[in-house]
């Protein structure tokens, strides 16, 4: 029963198809179901006028005059196939039930090439177009079975019909009787005929089937490339805020600071009326001044390379850098980590000696967001420091690790956090720290984040992976 079961499964999934067996193919449009009503009253006016035609030369069953129910019946038939494609199955059970009625009422009119053409296109279209697959199949085969047993007892049990083909039919030349070879040759004719319409019918079934597939595996590239060009803008501006975050507010954190310590400053030194300075006081004015003036230059740099990249998206390259349009690397960090020293946070950078070697032979190599992260993650790194610790040291230490083939990047720094009560200090929103992470993340590494508790003082460490071909230590550096 269960083998049963599995042959009926494979047979269906065969006359459909094998991998998408229940798929259902969408009805017919507007235009089709026009075409349909033509298609059917062109076939009803040909029908009549081959019924004209067969009678004026004499190939009509009979011999006779025909009458009005044979043109009837001739232009009526056709007329099933009005609706073929919106009811396939409706149709093609009634073309069948004309049929039988029609061989013996009209016989000319069954078989006349437009009602046999007629009967054709309503069982292709049945197997081309019904929903019902399985209800379709059990349907044409059923048709089959009772067309091909009623046309072998018609020709071989009908007393009448055999004395008009034996003495219609010519003497035999072959072995087999003259009826019973005709019958044979009918009966394989019409299944010839039924089989050959359901064939046409499942080719175009299956090619609609993939047409479909196709049509969906377009949408699904159209909707992924959308999707892809959607992510890539996301992505585009999240480098940007990151930039922007990055380098701009590195600059107007110090502006703010500088601000504020010259303020602070300036209060001291308020007689009411009018402020004195001292050298000393005037020193440091002049120093925060000039300061602000700097980091205001270089921040208003930052941004117009932003915003170059916005309106000429060829100046990718260019703008990673600073105000030059140099891309800044991890050489020019220890410039970057002097810079703060304007903004009161003495930083140092540990390198050593096989390290900076290591550094050095890889610069060329390593990709351009490659020392533009780094650059810009130590950066923001000693930024935070400023923004939100009292400290006023911080250290940065390179490392090249040999046994995992990475860099780390140490900042540490021993004060404590400043309260964001303060009117001096900007409130953190962590989107500095989500930047890191994500700029880690495209250079497959990480960052960690830590208390130097119960000491007070902050460690970010930073791993990132090197390029395994070009890490090899330099002989003379050993």
């Amino acid at each position: 029963m269960a083998v049963s079961a599995s042959g009926a499964s494979r047979l269906r999934r065969w006359l459909d198809d094998d991998e998408h067996p229940n798929w259902k193919r969408p009805g017919p449009s507007r235009r089709q179901m026009r075409n349909d009503v033509v298609l059917a009253f062109v076939l009803a006016i040909a029908g009549i006028a081959s019924l004209v035609l067969m009678s004026s030369y004499g190939l009509v069953a009979g011999g006779g005059p025909l009458g009005l129910p044979e043109y009837l019946a001739a232009g009526g038939a056709p007329l099933t196939l009005m609706l073929r494609r919106r009811f396939p199955l409706s149709t093609l059970i009634a073309s069948s039930a004309v049929f039988v009625p029609l061989f013996y009422t009209s016989f000319s009119v069954s078989l006349s090439v437009v009602f046999q053409a007629s009967y054709f296109v309503a069982i292709y279209t049945a197997v081309a177009w019904a929903v019902r697959r399985r209800a379709t199949w059990i349907t044409l085969l059923v048709i089959t079975i009772i067309y091909t047993s009623w046309l072998v007892l018609t020709w071989a049990a009908s007393p009448e019909i055999l004395e008009e083909l034996q003495g219609n039919l010519g003497e035999s030349a072959g072995p087999i009787n003259p009826v019973v070879a005709y019958t044979i040759y009918s009966t394989l004719l019409n299944l010839a005929y039924l089989c050959g319409a359901a064939a046409f019918g499942r080719g175009a079934w299956r090619a609609a089937l993939r047409r479909n597939r196709l049509e969906h595996q377009a949408r699904t590239i159209r909707d992924q490339a959308q999707r892809l060009a959607q992510n890539a803008v996301v992505e585009e501006r999240v480098r940007l805020a990151r930039d922007l975050h990055d380098s701009i507010g590195h600059h107007f954190t110090g502006v703010g600071l500088q601000a504020g310590g010259a303020r602070r400053i300036l209060a001291a030194c308020d007689e009411g009326t009018e402020v004195r300075l001292g050298p000393a006081q005037a020193g440091l004015v002049r120093e925060a001044m000039t300061a602000i003036e700097t980091s205001t230059r270089e921040g208003i740099g930052e941004l117009q390379t932003v915003l170059r990249l916005l309106r000429d998206p060829d100046e990718a390259e260019s703008v990673t850098g600073g105000p030059s349009g140099r891309t800044k690397t991890i050489q020019d960090l220890p410039e970057l980590v002097a810079g703060y020293e304007r903004m009161g946070l003495s930083a140092r950078l540990s390198v050593s000696a096989q390290d900076r070697a290591h550094l050095d032979h890889l610069g060329e190599s390593l990709p351009t967001v490659y020392h533009h992260g780094v650059y810009r993650m130590v950066e923001e790194s000693l930024t935070n420091v400023l923004k939100h610790s009292d400290a006023s040291e911080a250290q940065v230490h390179l490392t090249v690790n040999e046994e995992t083939e990475e860099l780390l990047i140490d900042v540490v720094e021993h004060g404590n956090p400043v309260s964001h009560a303060d009117e001096d200090v900007v409130p953190s929103t962590g989107s500095g720290l989500r930047g890191m992470q994500e700029r880690a993340s495209v250079l497959g590494g990480r960052v960690e984040s830590s208390s130097l508790f119960p000491w007070p003082g902050w460690r970010t460490k930073l791993a990132l992976p090197l390029p395994t071909d070009q890490l090899s230590p330099r002989k003379d550096t050993v």
